[in-house]
């Protein structure tokens, strides 16, 4: 639901619906002089159970001729725009999410034109069908003993989330795993239980795909992606995991699949496939390798279990006799539930694939920065990265939004120009001339509106070379906007002239900026850029980035990755941990107690203010278990990112801050304080900084 525009709210549904455009449109005016058409769709698949309403409305759900691609006045009237969208869409399909609008009217968003078949068959009912991996890039490396493995044993399959998948009370009946095989040739290894149709305890949630089953009523078969049945028949969606499978071709693949373990009273019937495939895949699908040692260890042996590891390689190494003697001895089978994740889980999980995805695509960074900068992306709206050119500092940014699964238009990069003054420069300005609202080219209030309109997704904004210009004109109303905690908004125009603004619809006067975007930067520091103040500072983790050895880079091999799967913005704000309060200890206060005098004994400006101890306490309490950072550490850089960058200015002003004496050794009140507070942390990090600063100081007679 859209909370931030309460006279144009949406809820929009869960999962992905496969639908067809129906004949006949209707005129729609979004604005003086503009003609626009409302297209109708019709849904083939399954709905969420509260937008079933849908089918008593007449016409389905509902779109503008826009989201097709036609611009305003495209068409002189309705006979003209019906035989184009009769032309050109007529024999396609489409896949979208539902939506309702004020209450009143069901509409499509997220559209997606599919073309899964020759032809559309108006009155098959189509059953969605989860689809884990790519012909190029198989899941588990198309280890399809580990895919089955997963199954049997209740364990999450990557791939498939809330967002693709409509909650219904249609059981599910197939899941199936995209691959290839020796040859190089696509092909999918389908996977059906076999008694009662439909797999058990199937739950699709924002940890992936849990479909549990038991080996004796698993069954399967291998369908080639040139497979008339399926070329013919069946939707296979180029943009989500999902294939849509008519009813009445279900019942036809059905008759193709063979069980993973044969029953007893099963042995006389015929396999559909040849003895000779059957016998070459069920080698291929159940290798194990020999060395693998099976023996029960003495504990197992004392308490009569078995760990779950073992349990996984027993089960797959047994053979159907084994199985059978098992169920004959009546022994109680513990059958597996599935378990969902802990977000701790969650977030281990994301930020291993956040380094995987920096190592493979190249790129030289020190693991404490990656992890650094994740902590500070979910506990601060502001990130700015600094250092020397060339470091990488826009491509980290870009990394991330690769590892939360974004997409181009999830991601703004803005490249700051000397000239913006104010925000109109970035977001654009009202013609009162005209009425109507003309956004900047940055494409800002686009993604901002669209950002408003979609909180379940992330959106990454970041000013690249953000001192450039001044940022505090062009950011200014960021800067006020960005600590607010009840209801942030940006404002384009005054409020009151938004229902004369013509396409204020497409641009409000207010836009709700809420947690779901993440605001980052990137600097340099050189005689080309300016210096930031203090409240840009108060607001902004300033991370400085380590350079690596350049030796490392000899390392470096770059390869082609697959995209990740999206994290919901629901699942990033779990990440997130907010105590409510300061939970920083006592000795931790006391400390930022002294450098805070430290800085006032001569009037120096850039102080420790409420705000920056609040965001202090928040970066720690948000460490992610498995961090190379513990609690000491993370002070440490938080004192370099927080305190440190206020140290600026000529010897004479903070020179009794940070100096070095005659044999060069590190004096002034901020060593001395971090000696004192030993206890607290080590400092490694800040009296780096701090001799930096000195050094920079006896050379220049200024550090900035």
């Amino acid at each position: 639901m859209n909370n931030g525009n309460e006279k144009n709210h949406l809820l929009q549904g869960d999962g992905r619906v496969l639908g067809y455009v129906r004949k006949g449109v209707k005129i729609s005016r979004p604005g003086e002089g503009k003609t626009d058409y409302r297209f109708f769709m019709e849904p083939l698949s399954t709905i969420p159970p509260e937008f079933q309403k849908a089918r008593e409305r007449g016409y389905g759900f509902t779109g503008f001729m826009n989201e097709l691609g036609y611009p305003i006045n495209a068409f002189p009237n309705e006979e003209a725009a019906e035989a184009e969208l009769e032309k050109t869409f007529g024999n396609a399909f489409f896949l979208f999410t539902p939506g309702l609008k004020n209450d009143k009217y069901f509409v499509v968003t997220d559209l997606v034109k599919e073309y899964g078949t020759t032809y559309i068959n108006k009155e098959e009912a189509y059953l969605p069908i989860p689809v884990f991996g790519t012909w190029d890039k198989p899941m588990f490396d198309g280890d399809m003993d580990k895919l089955i493995a997963h199954l049997l044993a209740g364990k999450p399959l990557p791939g498939l989330g809330k967002k693709q998948w409509v909650r219904t009370e249609v059981p599910q009946m197939l899941v199936i795993h995209a691959g290839k095989d020796d040859s190089g040739k696509q092909r999918f290894l389908c996977l059906m239980p076999r008694k009662d149709k439909a797999f058990k305890n199937m739950h699709i949630g924002q940890g992936g795909a849990y479909f549990h089953v038991k080996k004796d009523n698993l069954t399967w078969a291998f369908f080639y992606a040139d497979d008339p049945l399926l070329v013919e028949n069946v939707v296979r969606c180029h943009h989500d995991p999902l294939w849509f499978v008519p009813e009445s071709v279900m019942h036809v693949l059905k008759e193709q699949f063979v069980p993973l373990v044969e029953e007893e009273e099963d042995k006389a019937e015929k396999p559909v496939l040849s003895q000779q495939v059957l016998d070459q895949t069920v080698r291929d699908m159940m290798g194990v390798a020999d060395d693998l040692d099976t023996a029960p260890a003495e504990e197992e042996k004392k308490t009569g279990e078995e760990p779950e590891e073992k349990k996984q390689v027993k089960e797959k190494k047994e053979t159907p006799k084994k199985a059978k003697a098992s169920e004959k001895s009546g022994a109680p089978v513990k059958e597996t539930k599935p378990v969902a994740p802990t977000v701790e889980e969650k977030e281990k999980a994301f930020i291993q694939c956040f380094i995987r995805r920096v190592r493979q695509r190249g790129f030289l960074y020190d693991e404490r920065d990656l992890y650094n900068f994740h902590i500070s992306a979910k506990s601060s709206r502001l990130v700015i990265l600094a250092g020397r050119s060339g470091t990488g500092k826009s491509g980290l940014v870009r990394l991330y939004g690769e590892a939360l699964g974004l997409t181009p238009s999830q991601v703004a990069f803005l490249p700051v120009r000397p000239s913006w003054m104010d925000d109109g420069d970035i977001l654009g300005y009202l013609d009162r001339n005209r009425m109507l609202y003309f956004p900047s080219d940055t494409g800002l209030a686009e993604l901002l509106v669209e950002a408003s309109r979609h909180p379940e997704k992330m959106y990454i904004v970041c000013f690249d070379e953000m001192n450039l210009a001044r940022a505090e004109y062009y950011f200014a109303q960021f800067i006020s906007v960005l600590e607010k905690k009840e209801k942030p908004a940006l404002q384009l125009y005054n409020p009151s002239l938004e229902e004369r603004v013509y396409n204020h619809s497409d641009y409000p006067a207010r836009i709700p900026l809420m947690d779901n975007v993440l605001f980052m930067g990137t600097v340099n520091v050189d005689e080309s850029t300016y210096h930031f103040s203090d409240k840009i500072l108060d607001r902004a983790n300033v991370i400085t980035l380590h350079q690596r050895k350049f030796s490392d880079m000899a390392r470096l091999t770059r390869r082609e990755v697959a995209p990740e799967v999206e994290v919901s913005a629901d699942e990033y704000r779990q990440f997130r941990k907010d105590e409510g309060g300061v939970t920083l200890s006592d000795e931790e206060l006391h400390l930022l107690d002294d450098l805070n005098v430290a800085l006032d004994e001569r009037g120096t400006s850039g102080g420790i203010g409420y705000r920056v101890v609040s965001d202090m306490s928040r970066y720690l309490a948000n460490i992610p278990s498995g961090s190379p950072m513990n609690r000491k550490e993370a002070l440490d850089m938080q004192i370099v990112q927080r305190v440190l960058t206020k140290v600026r200015g000529s010897r004479e002003q903070i020179g009794y801050l940070t100096s070095l004496n005659e044999e060069n050794k590190l004096i002034g009140r901020f060593p001395e304080l971090l000696k004192k507070y030993s206890q607290v942390s080590a400092f490694t990090e800040s009296l780096r900084v701090l001799e930096r600063k000195a050094k920079e100081l006896r050379t220049y007679d200024y550090t900035l």
